[in-house]
């Protein structure tokens, strides 16, 4: 079985070099709670450590985007 994957770009992407992070840090707050919930919530353990480690890359993002955002001093 072969599977074709299309990977121009579509109209809604980025334009090369433009930043996709996103500029408040509370979206990846929230999906991080949502990790946290997805693994209090699975009995399988390769699930569980799965979602822990995707929450705490977006913890990680989250802090770098409130870093990010600081004013220079």
């Amino acid at each position: 079985m072969s599977i074709a994957v299309d990977v121009r770009r579509s109209p809604a992407s980025p334009e090369p070099g433009s930043s996709p992070m996103i500029e408040s840090a509370n979206p990846y707050r929230d999906q991080a709670t949502r990790y946290r919930a997805l693994a209090e919530q699975t009995d399988c353990p390769a699930r569980q450590a799965l979602y822990w480690r995707l929450e705490r890359g977006y913890r990680t993002l989250a802090d770098c985007q409130d870093i990010s955002a600081r004013p220079a001093s």
